[in-house]
């Protein structure tokens, strides 16, 4: 016996319902961009903003465990994020599309979380601002991932310049690709 599922008879149901989309909107929104019948667009818009952030989590997950605040775990972390938003352009259009003050709420929830992860990195990496650093670092991030979703691909350049990466015929250390953005505190 074959179960044939349709998330968008499934959201629709729960939609007719009034009861939470869940994870069947995750689905539904992430494979065609949009959510039929939604009764409340804001409030699911939100709701797939928390799902991106967990999604987010468990994507930095390992290198938050494995490595050590600053040099090592800032790239790893902004790799992670522009991975996920590559993988979530339907979501991400759909929030932009449809969100409202809740939903922007929970994003600057969100953002302020992760900026406060992303300030420790770039504090140990001596920028003067690491609060401010940490947002104008996301705000780059999603301005690397609004031009891959309009080419339709990852863009290897691009994400090298956000780590602000040197020719590649010499090694350097992630300080060394990060010190292009950062500008230090100048000695006293």
């Amino acid at each position: 016996m074959t179960v044939e599922i349709s998330y968008e008879r499934a959201a629709a149901g729960l939609a007719r319902a009034g009861r939470p989309l869940g994870l069947g909107a995750w689905l539904e929104v992430s494979r065609t961009g949009t959510l039929p019948g939604d009764p409340d667009p804001d409030s699911t818009a939100a709701g797939l903003v928390r799902r991106w952030h967990q999604h987010l989590a468990v994507a930095m997950d390992t290198a938050l465990e494995r490595l050590s605040p600053g040099p090592d775990r800032l790239p790893e972390l902004v790799l992670a994020w522009l991975d996920l938003a590559r993988r979530t352009a339907n979501v991400r259009a759909h929030v932009a599309a449809t969100g409202g003050e809740r939903t922007t709420a929970e994003q600057e929830r969100q953002t302020r979380l992760l900026a406060g992860l992303l300030a420790e990195d770039l504090a140990l990496l001596g920028a003067p601002e690491p609060h401010r650093s940490a947002l104008d670092l996301l705000a780059l991030l999603a301005e690397v991932a609004a031009a891959e979703d309009e080419a339709g691909r990852p863009l290897k350049a691009l994400r090298r310049s956000v780590l602000g990466e040197q020719a590649q015929e010499r090694a350097v250390t992630w300080r060394d690709r990060l010190a292009g953005w950062l500008h230090p505190v100048p000695a006293a």
